[in-house]
């Protein structure tokens, strides 16, 4: 893994097809956010956080 900082910020490329980028915009105005990029963090910390839950729910059950 690479060495972090927090106070770095590394900017990235993807690429989305329209309808994903349509459920971005949706997400952003509801939880009136107002760049797409925040609403893009916002959402992969969500789903970071929902797979570490999953992770560890997996992990108990054994």
């Amino acid at each position: 893994m690479t060495n972090r900082t927090e106070s770095s910020t590394q900017r990235i490329h993807i690429a989305l097809d329209a309808d994903e980028l349509a459920a971005i915009d949706d997400y952003s105005f509801r939880a009136r956010i107002r760049t797409r990029s925040a609403a893009i963090r916002d959402l992969i910390r969500a789903g970071l956080k929902a797979s570490e839950l999953d992770q560890e729910s997996d992990s108990s059950e054994k």
